[in-house]
């Protein structure tokens, strides 16, 4: 979503979100929303998402990105 890039994060979030609803299997769209969810400082949803990624994901760079993020956040103060 071109909403993160921009800074405009709880509008990725919505838009996400609503496209999780039919797809709720889409690892990308799981690890853009974690992402979203990151910036917004919503650590415990983003968390969430980059768990499904894990779940979700065949492709072996998205998985690592999500863990990569799950990292991050369990950093956080």
């Amino acid at each position: 979503a071109s909403e993160i890039a921009t800074g405009m994060h709880r509008e990725a979030v919505s838009r996400l979100t609503n496209l999780l609803k039919n797809t709720p299997s889409n690892a990308q769209a799981r690890y853009m929303l974690g992402v979203a969810l990151a910036f917004d400082k919503q650590y415990d949803r983003a968390a969430i998402e980059y768990r499904n990624v894990l779940k979700y994901a065949k492709d072996e760079k998205l998985k690592e990105m999500a863990t990569a993020g799950l990292n991050k956040i369990h950093r956080q103060p």
